[in-house]
């Protein structure tokens, strides 16, 4: 690691930031309305940011075909709809799911090599019997 933190410091492209994430109140604004990662927020750590972005589209285009004439009423309807299904986007986004796919000690890091290999080897015998 020490090598590893050497390199870095001398690299000019180097570019480093924490992993946050930003919650809104509200997602729209007369016209405009957040989608997505933009409205949410998600994690990268859980895997579902592309599921929530599809059941977002799906959700506002909805509310607009049914308020067509109301636009602000659609965006309401689509952010109580949104809402509980955010929790669901953010449920495994946790402290315990980071150290899981960035683990900090040997221990960690020998656990994660474990799964790894255990998971590849399911998936060659699954290919095969397919």
């Amino acid at each position: 690691m020490p090598a590893v933190a050497e390199a870095i410091g001398h690299h000019p492209d180097f570019y480093f930031t924490p992993l946050i994430r930003v919650t809104s109140p509200r997602w729209s604004r007369g016209r405009v309305t957040l989608l997505g990662d933009a409205a949410w927020s998600g994690s990268p750590l859980t895997g579902r940011g592309t599921a929530m972005a599809v059941m977002g589209a799906e959700a506002l285009a909805d509310a607009i075909a049914r308020h067509l004439e109301d636009l602000p009423r659609a965006a309401g309807e689509y952010e109580h709809r949104m809402r509980r299904w955010r929790r669901w986007g953010h449920a495994r986004g946790t402290s315990r799911t980071l150290r899981a796919w960035a683990p900090m000690t040997r221990r960690e890091i020998a656990r994660n090599a474990a799964l790894m290999r255990m998971l590849t080897a399911g998936r060659r015998t699954f290919a095969r019997q397919g």
